[in-house]
């Protein structure tokens, strides 16, 4: 008997010395070839071939051989799009064996590979292959993106004097989130004391960075 994975080939073969072959199988399949192949294996090809043979001198004989026709895995596979400096999340399923490759030679055998620290040289096509119980492999690819970082600045007064407002502006994102808690952009802040302002910006694809301003406070003259 023989054991192949669908989509592959089934070789039956028979002794020489025939002088005719007569093969018949599953699914009305029949053959008058010595050793014939059937491209293309489903399942519906597994079980018993039957072969009646005729040699020189008239006599007949027969044999049977069992084949087994595997299925393949079914294989899903996810990744995402990320930031600069988040963890790229490989996921995949279907079989007990996995080998995965990617760009900058990346390759790792776990089933869900993690990714730390992304940057713009992790961004293209990965590959995975899965293989079953049964030995079968099947292969897919996806692309990953890896987004770059929004340059946040902000503007605005960084001296004043005491008892005066300072107007600070948040620059290359779509929204902001102050270290004072306000969302608004611009903000305006009375510090009575000198004092540093965070700013985190996100834009619109999600992606955030942080900038600081120092405003100084001149205090008034006695």
């Amino acid at each position: 008997g023989s054991t192949v994975c669908a989509n592959a080939t089934i070789n039956l073969t028979s002794p020489a010395g025939g002088i005719s072959y007569a093969w018949t199988g599953p699914s009305a399949y029949s053959s008058a070839a010595q050793n014939p192949s059937i491209a293309n294996a489903t399942a519906a090809m597994s079980g018993t071939y039957s072969l009646t043979m005729t040699n020189p001198g008239g006599c007949v004989g027969t044999g049977t051989t069992n084949v087994t026709v595997n299925a393949l895995p079914i294989v899903t596979v996810s990744g995402n799009t990320v930031c600069t400096n988040a963890t790229i999340n490989l996921t995949s399923t279907g079989g007990t064996i996995y080998s995965w490759t990617g760009p900058g030679a990346y390759t790792s055998a776990a089933q869900n590979p993690t990714i730390a620290n992304a940057s713009a040289a992790m961004t293209g096509t990965y590959s995975v292959t899965v293989t079953n119980a049964f030995g079968c492999t099947m292969g897919t690819t996806f692309s990953v993106g890896v987004n770059a970082l929004p340059t946040i600045s902000i503007s605005g007064n960084n001296t004043i004097c005491s008892g005066q407002n300072a107007t600070l502006t948040g620059n290359g994102g779509n929204t902001y989130v102050w270290s004072t808690t306000q969302s608004t952009n611009p903000i305006l802040v009375s510090p009575s004391t000198s004092v540093g302002y965070t700013v985190t910006g996100t834009d619109s694809k999600g992606c955030s960075d942080t900038a600081s301003i120092f405003v100084s406070v001149t205090p008034a003259p006695v």
